[in-house]
């Protein structure tokens, strides 16, 4: 099933609390500011290789439209670039759940904000091939 298209769907979104939770306890780390990415390895639900939660600080940012701004940056970046680790998951037939935090202090441009979830993505490839 070839699902590199940029798009995200319903289902490529991480929502079960159970997942949220293993994924924040057992997960992996990679950080490159102002982006922090959780993942790990676990069966999904969907036919989809991997789910993403995309959130933001409240404690950081406090009116909720800065909030939703930077998530749908983050949201696009990730989009445009989830070719980078799908067909790794597709040809393993394996499922990840990642879990993308803005722990910036400022309003990123979505030009830094891709650079930072491609070089995330990049390090995610290599850390997924070495584990």
């Amino acid at each position: 099933m070839n699902l590199a298209k940029n798009t995200l769907k319903k289902h490529e979104r991480l929502r079960r609390k159970q997942l949220i939770g293993h994924v924040f306890l057992r997960g992996h780390k990679l950080f490159e500011y102002p982006v922090l990415i959780r993942w790990c390895c676990v069966e999904l639900p969907t036919n989809y290789p991997v789910q993403v939660l995309i959130g933001v600080s409240k404690k950081r940012f406090k009116k909720a439209a800065t909030r939703n701004r930077i998530k749908r940056l983050v949201r696009e970046a990730y989009r445009t670039n989830k070719h980078i680790i799908y067909p790794l998951l597709e040809e393993n037939n394996e499922q990840m759940a990642v879990a993308i935090n803005f722990v910036g202090k400022k309003m990123p441009t979505y030009k830094e904000t891709e650079q930072k979830i491609i070089i995330l993505l990049q390090r995610l490839a290599r850390d997924y091939e070495e584990s």
